[in-house]
């Protein structure tokens, strides 16, 4: 089963350019987005199965995942984890990969590189995910796994 991964494409669309991440102008997530979703569209509507891989994206599937169900029925799988440990696998991604920095301009590597302090700053979006505050209106096939490895 063919994966779509936004990174991926994200990163793709980066080494296209040659262009770091933070040199692209604002609207280049909104660019990103419509291209992945429009990657996914196609998959769906022509029938064929996928996986669709996004990290801390609500805000952008809130608005995407209507249309994912129109053309299909989803399973999707909300992965969440301890701040701590994401940090930790965050930087350690960033470290054993040097061109993370240039695609995503990861700014908790930069200050590891620049302090030797682990920034512990978290994303909390998932907190107010439509799919995890309300179970009754999420999609049925909608799953939470607390991620702890």
């Amino acid at each position: 089963m063919p994966i779509i991964s936004h990174d991926a494409i994200k990163e793709g669309y980066v080494n296209t350019y040659g262009v770091k991440h933070d040199q692209f102008p604002p609207n280049k997530n909104m660019v990103m987005s419509n291209l992945f979703f429009g990657i996914v569209s196609q998959h769906l509507a022509g029938k064929i199965p996928v996986v669709i891989e996004a990290t801390s994206q609500h805000q952008v599937w809130e608005s995407r995942i209507g249309q994912i169900q129109e053309l299909d029925h989803p399973f999707i799988v909300v992965c969440f984890i301890d701040g701590l440990v994401a940090a930790k696998r965050h930087l350690q991604r960033g470290l054993e990969n040097p061109r993370r920095e240039f695609f995503h301009g990861d700014k908790r590597i930069t200050i590891y590189k620049e302090t030797g302090v682990l920034h512990l700053q978290t994303i909390t979006q998932h907190r107010t995910s439509p799919f995890l505050q309300s179970k009754s209106q999420q999609p049925g096939n909608t799953h939470h796994v607390l991620t702890t490895l």
